[in-house]
Order: structure tokens, then sequence, then C-alpha cells
């Protein structure tokens, strides 16, 4: 599938160096798209129910304070918006079968363990391309 260049990539998770770390993998695997991130699940929410773009897909860490990345899976759901055509996958340190449960529940088209090295974020990322069937050109 060719990537359509003007849907932005979606990061959410509250710790920022990890998501520094996913921001540059993804612009070091050549992905031409905009990354967009938030620190928390509310600015996320917020954002993608403001705008009118539909992400290329979205990751979310599931631990967040406040609102967690379930929560914020719900609510976009209940929103009825369009951003619920989006790919939504969960990154987090901890898989647990409760979440796994709960993922499946609300659609989430994966459920990744999240790596603090620069080439398991990338692999990861290669399975969330190719289980979307994005093309990623050649470095």
């Amino acid at each position: 599938m060719e990537m359509p260049r003007n849907r932005p990539i979606i990061f959410i998770d509250d710790d920022i160096e990890d998501l520094e770390l996913l921001k540059e993998t993804i612009y070091e695997m050549r992905f031409p798209n905009e990354v967009i991130t938030f620190d928390n699940a509310e600015k996320a929410l917020s954002f993608l129910m403001q705008s009118d773009i539909t992400p290329l897909f979205i990751v979310s860490d599931i631990n967040m304070p406040k609102m967690n990345g379930l929560q914020l899976r719900v609510k976009m759901m209940d929103s009825g918006s369009a951003i619920n055509n989006a790919p939504f996958m969960f990154l987090s340190t901890t898989i647990t079968e409760e979440h796994k449960s709960h993922s499946e529940q609300l659609r989430v088209h994966g459920y990744y363990k999240k790596s603090n090295t620069a080439s398991g974020l990338r692999d990861t990322l290669m399975r969330i391309s190719s289980l979307l069937n994005i093309y990623i050109p050649p470095a």
C-alpha cells in the first residue's frame, strides 16, 4: 500500500524520552509522514477530536496518569469520530492478559512490548508497518 504522506503518525506516551526515541526511529526508517507526539492522553484526544485529520496510525502507551491508553481508546470509540478509522496500537512496558483481552474488545490492531533500544523499536515499527501493509522506502 502506498503511504499517504498527508496522514501523520501519532505517538502518545507520558515518557518524553520514549517519545523522542520513537520519533527518531521512525525518521531513521524513512517514513515520509509527519510525526506528532503527545505526552498525555487528554492532549491527544483533544487534538484528534478537534482536527479533521485521520492519522496513518496511532500508537499509545497504556500506563499513563490521569487517562490511560485503554480509557483513551474507549473515549475515541465513544466519540463516533472518523479517527476510529485509523489503526490504533498499544506499545507498553507491561503486557498483561487483562490488557490484551481489553484491547481485543476495543478493536486495537496490535499490542506490543516497549523496547528501550532503537533497534528494538525499529523491529516493532517494522512489524506494525507489515501488519498495516505500509511500504517503507529502503534506507
